[in-house]
């Protein structure tokens, strides 16, 4: 058998415009036709060779890896505080050794000056120990500059505008004592660690994914269904049942 084919459309022999008026087809040997449909199509698939379980056991695990991520955001914004923190403390530990010893400096440099009144020492001692004195002075700006610094990050990464951070005068031993980390199994503490559990997570899903791609090679067997409505004018789309249509 042959095919004709119009401008738009092919046709078969079925159409017996060739055996009536020749061989030569129009450029609308067929008109166009509306067709209303709506409906319904349900599809399941037998679990046979455990595709499905290993395509869930995959989602649930890179659900849970962007849990741990999330975790792991937190915990290292938590480091980045407790760590600015402590930094600002030492800060401030040197900002008050260097203030001291800017103090005992200026009195060094009294005493000179009154040993080279009496006589007793040359000027070249007092230009040494105003250098000294201005080397340790000099300092102290860039410690207050460090600290400004230092608190306007930790300040950032709470979210609040620019400005100082109350804090305590000294480390206080108890505080250490209590952040301590104690003696454990080093096995159980890396495990809790987000980024290693994520890492985990990762390979969970890849191992399902792999199952996944195994099991595309076997058949699947799936049962589905499809009910609606159907009709070529609208005015008859919801003749029911004339318009109803259903296939499994």
């Amino acid at each position: 058998s042959y095919l004709y084919r119009s401008e738009d459309f092919r046709a078969g022999e079925s159409a017996k415009w060739y055996n009536e008026k020749g061989t030569e087809a129009p450029d609308n040997l067929f008109l166009y036709q509306s067709d209303h449909i709506s409906g319904l199509s349900l599809r399941w698939e037998l679990d046979v060779w455990g595709k499905l379980s290993s395509r869930k056991e995959a989602a649930f695990a890179n659900y849970l890896k962007t849990y741990e991520a999330q975790k792991l955001v937190q915990t290292r914004l938590v480091s980045s505080i407790a760590t600015g923190y402590f930094n600002l403390l030492i800060l401030d530990t040197q900002i008050d050794v260097a203030k001291r010893n800017l103090a005992l400096n200026e009195n060094t440099l009294q005493m000179i000056r009154l040993q080279f009144k009496a006589g007793e020492i040359s000027a070249l001692a007092i230009q040494q120990t105003e250098s000294q004195r201005l080397i340790a002075a000099s300092l102290i700006p860039k410690l207050e500059e460090q600290i400004a610094l230092q608190e306007n990050t930790l300040l950032a990464l709470i979210g609040e505008m620019p400005g100082e951070i109350p804090r305590a005068s000294a480390l206080d031993i108890t505080l250490l004592d209590s952040l301590a980390v104690h003696s454990g199994s080093p096995i159980s503490l890396l495990r809790n660690r987000p980024d290693v559990r994520a890492a985990e997570l990762d390979l969970r899903a890849s191992n399902a994914q792999a199952n996944v791609q195994q099991t595309l090679l076997y058949p699947s067997f799936t049962l589905g269904g499809k009910m609606g409505l159907n009709a070529m004018l609208a005015g008859n789309w919801f003749s029911i049942p004339g318009a109803l249509f259903g296939n499994v």
